[in-house]
C-alpha cells in the first residue's frame, strides 16, 4: 500500500501547487535583477575606463613606453680616450732639411685610429704636407713629415690632427699578437767610422733582420727606424720592405746622409695596419674586418 499522507502535508503541498507559478515569476525577477544588475556594472565600468580613467590610463602607457636610457652616458662611458703625446722633435737632416717627429699612443685596446694629419713648423714660412695615418689599438707610433726645408733653425714642432676616425675592433689585441708577428733582431747603429768611412763622409746606417712570423703574407711592411741618444731621437727614417712572405726573414738597412752625435741606441717598429685587407697577399677577410684601405702613408 502506498504510504498514508498526513493532512499537514497534504495541505503543504496543495500550497505548492497552488503558488507555482508565484515561485516561477520570482525566479524570473531575481534573474532579471541579477542581469540587470551585472549589465548595469559593467556599463559602469566601460564608462569608467573610457571616460573617467582614460587619461590616466593614456598616462600609464606613456610611462611605460618611455625610454630612461642615458645613451649620451652610454656613448661618453664607451667613447675612445684621446691620444697621449709621448713628445715631439725638429731633427737636423742636413743641407737644410729637417725631420718633423712625433710620438703618440692610443690608448684604447678596442679602437683603431685612423687619422689624416700635418706638422706645424715653428717656422711659419715653413710649409708642410698632410699625411693619411693609423695607430693600431694600445699601440704607440712615430708619426714623421721627413725632409722638411727650412732657411731656419726649427724649434719643436706641434703636430695636428686634420681629421680622425675611429674603428671599433672587438678582440683586438689577440688579433694583432696573432699578425703582427714581425720580429726586429741585432738592429745596431754604424756610424760613419764604423762603415769604414773616417771623417770623410757624414754617412751612417742602421741595420738589422726583420722575420714574418704570422701565418700571413704581406705586400709591403713598414719600419720606423728611431736612432736615439739616451730617450731620445736624433735621427729618424723610414723604409718598406716588399714581398714578406710566412716564414721569411730579411736583412735591412736604411742610411743617414747628415752628422749624427754618439748613439746610445736604436728602435726599429714594424708599421703595419693589419685590419686593412689589402695589406695581405692572397688571403680575403684575414680578420674579418672591412676598413677602407688609407693606400700608401709615407712618401718614398
Amino acid at each position: 500500500m502506498p504510504p498514508q499522507l498526513s493532512d499537514q502535508q497534504l495541505s503543504l503541498g496543495y500550497w505548492l501547487v497552488q503558488n507555482r507559478q508565484n515561485f516561477r515569476n520570482i525566479g524570473v525577477a531575481i534573474l532579471i535583477i541579477l542581469n540587470l544588475g551585472l549589465w548595469g556594472y559593467s556599463s559602469w565600468r566601460w564608462i569608467k575606463v573610457f571616460a573617467i580613467d582614460k587619461a590616466h590610463h593614456e598616462a600609464m602607457m606613456a610611462e611605460f613606453s618611455a625610454n630612461y636610457v642615458n645613451y649620451e652616458g652610454v656613448h661618453t662611458w664607451d667613447a675612445p680616450l684621446p691620444f697621449v703625446n709621448l713628445g715631439a722633435w725638429a731633427l737636423d737632416a742636413g743641407g737644410g732639411r729637417y725631420d718633423l717627429v712625433a710620438k703618440l699612443r692610443n690608448p684604447n685596446n678596442q679602437w683603431l685610429a685612423l687619422i689624416e694629419y700635418r706638422f706645424t713648423a715653428s717656422d711659419p714660412k715653413v710649409t708642410t704636407k698632410i699625411y693619411k695615418d693609423f695607430i693600431l689599438p694600445g699601440d704607440y707610433k712615430y708619426f714623421m713629415d721627413l725632409g722638411v726645408e727650412s732657411k731656419s733653425s726649427l724649434a719643436t714642432p706641434r703636430i695636428n690632427i686634420v681629421s680622425l676616425r675611429w674603428q671599433k675592433v672587438v678582440g683586438a689585441l689577440q688579433k694583432k699578437s696573432k699578425a703582427l708577428r714581425i720580429d726586429v733582431s741585432d738592429a745596431k747603429f754604424l756610424g760613419n767610422r764604423g762603415l769604414g768611412l773616417g771623417d770623410a763622409l757624414d754617412i751612417s746606417r742602421v741595420e738589422f733582420k726583420a722575420k714574418n712570423n704570422s701565418s700571413y703574407n704581406f705586400w709591403k711592411v713598414g719600419f720606423s727606424v728611431v736612432v736615439l741618444a739616451g730617450t731620445k731621437p736624433v735621427a729618424v727614417n723610414y723604409l718598406l720592405a716588399d714581398d714578406f712572405v710566412s716564414g721569411s726573414e730579411k736583412f735591412l738597412d736604411v742610411s743617414f746622409f747628415n752628422k749624427l752625435s754618439a748613439s746610445t741606441g736604436v728602435e726599429v717598429k714594424p708599421d703595419l695596419n693589419i685590419w686593412d685587407m689589402k695589406n695581405y697577399r692572397d688571403f680575403s677577410g684575414a680578420l674579418g674586418a672591412d676598413i677602407k684601405d688609407f693606400g700608401d702613408f709615407r712618401r718614398q
